[in-house]
């Protein structure tokens, strides 16, 4: 059977002359550690930034539904990598990497085109006031629970102290 790819899989398997299913590869599974150590430290850096901007960025009463279109987007992406699985079969996995690469390094691009300039704007986006959604009375209600709530959590250990001196 003659293939298109150069793949090292490729040439190097003989599951798909043999079909013979003890086959084993001489390929080791370490050989591909490095592209899920990439993947898992991308994932990593991806998420950090986008619960750094979903807590820091968004109004405070909207920080819950930030992070869901956060989450979301996670689960599209998940659902766009179940798209590919019909073509995680033989002969075609050249084509479900190359599409897959060719695809991030597109979506790469596009985002260092509109984002760059996102580093020179971050320290006036930090000095935003605190937005809020709703009415100016709302607003103040937020920011009254809030400040209560952090009287409340600094002062109680203060407040211990104190009975125990009594």
């Amino acid at each position: 059977m003659q293939r298109g790819s150069n793949s090292r899989s490729y040439k190097t398997s003989g599951y798909y002359d043999t079909h013979d299913p003890e086959y084993k590869s001489p390929i080791n599974v370490w050989s591909v550690i490095g592209v899920y150590i990439l993947i898992a430290t991308s994932e990593i850096f991806a998420s950090v930034t986008t619960l750094e901007y979903a807590f820091t960025k968004a109004p405070k009463n909207m920080r819950s539904l930030v992070q869901s279109v956060q989450l979301f987007t996670t689960a599209f992406s998940a659902a766009l990598a179940q798209a590919f699985t019909p073509l995680t079969a033989d002969p075609h996995l050249v084509w479900n990497y190359g599409s897959v690469a060719i695809i991030s390094f597109a979506t790469g691009v596009l985002f260092w085109i509109f984002y760059r300039n996102m580093d020179k704007e971050e320290d006036a986006l930090n000095m935003l006031p605190t937005g809020h959604l709703g009415t100016e009375a709302q607003a103040l209600d937020v920011e009254r629970r809030l400040s209560v709530a952090s009287e409340k959590h600094t002062s109680a250990p203060v407040a211990a102290a104190e009975k125990e001196k009594i």
